[in-house]
Order: C-alpha cells, then sequence, then structure tokens
C-alpha cells in the first residue's frame, strides 16, 4: 500500500511540475493616443486576442495625455532601436510593430504565440497593403 501511495505522489509531483513549466505568460505593451484612429482599429484587435489567450496580458498605455506613459515608450523605444514617431506602438517581448493596419493583425498574434510558446502561424502570400510606419523582427 505505501508503494502505492509513493507512486501516486510521484505522479502527482511530476504532473504538477509539468503544468508550471509549459505554462508560459505573456505580455503586451500597447502604447496609444486618444483621438488617434490606427490606435482605435487595433484597440479592438487586441481586444479579440485578450479573448482568445487567456495567459496573454495587455498594458494599455495612453501617451498624449500622460508624460509618465509618453516617457515609457520613449524608454521602449531606446531599448528596441526604434526611431520612428507616433502611435500605436505595440512591443511583446522584443518584437515590436510600429503604426497599425489589419494587414498587421498576424504579426501581432504571432509576436504573442512566440512569447507564448504556441506553434506561429502562416502569413497571407495575397497581402498587398504596405505599412504605414514599420514593423520590427
Amino acid at each position: 500500500m505505501k508503494k502505492y501511495i509513493k507512486i501516486l505522489f510521484l505522479l502527482v509531483l511530476f504532473f504538477t511540475c509539468v503544468t508550471f513549466v509549459s505554462a508560459k505568460e505573456a505580455t503586451l505593451y500597447f502604447f496609444y493616443g486618444d483621438g488617434c484612429p490606427h490606435c482605435a482599429r487595433e484597440k479592438v484587435f487586441l481586444n479579440e486576442m485578450e479573448d482568445k489567450y487567456e495567459d496573454l496580458t495587455i498594458k494599455r498605455y495612453e501617451v498624449f495625455g500622460n508624460v509618465e506613459n509618453s516617457n515609457l515608450m520613449e524608454t521602449y523605444k531606446q531599448k528596441l532601436d526604434v526611431s520612428g514617431k507616433g502611435v500605436p506602438f505595440t512591443v511583446v517581448g522584443d518584437s515590436y510593430v510600429y503604426g497599425y493596419m489589419e494587414s498587421y493583425n498576424e504579426k501581432i498574434e504571432n509576436m504573442i504565440r512566440k512569447e507564448l510558446g504556441l506553434e506561429l502561424l502562416n502569413f497571407s502570400e495575397n497581402n498587398n497593403e504596405q505599412p504605414n510606419e514599420e514593423i520590427g523582427n
């Protein structure tokens, strides 16, 4: 009987450890400005991502009316060696997207999936939209 209890205990311990090791989380930093139409469209998409990925945390920073948030965005831009101006500016891990178009959705979702340790999505080959700013990493 003690042998079975030991085995059961080891199995529970093993699966608990596996769960903790495999559970990854991702944080997305979204810098936006009130009144920015590109930001408003990206907010809708990010809300969908937040619903889709339970291990995703989105931190939103309005930069037009908040100097601290603007300074934080500048800190991230310097860290990632980004020279552009304006919003939206989206960061996940060491990847970023500057600006927003619907065609960026797969890139942003893959940034999230990469950080979560999930398989990346295939990008569309029929994408004719040109970026309005830049995409990094």
